[in-house]
């Protein structure tokens, strides 16, 4: 699952990604977002994103 969040702008969602391991939230406004990766077996990745116009982001997970 893939959380993005930015409690400034009331916005919190969460989406599971698809089988190549993304996820998409369309539209954003401009802004930074923090974002939370949580998928069985790996440990909680968190991260940020400053989002201006398309923006893609990978995110490494690591195995416990």
């Amino acid at each position: 699952d893939v959380r993005i969040y930015n409690f400034e702008l009331a916005y919190d969602e969460l989406k599971p990604s698809n089988e190549q391991g993304q996820a998409y939230f369309i539209p954003l406004e401009q802004a930074v977002y923090n974002i939370e990766i949580t998928k069985i077996g790996y440990q909680t990745a968190t991260t940020s994103v400053n989002v201006v116009g398309k923006v893609e982001k990978t995110i490494e997970l690591t195995t416990f």
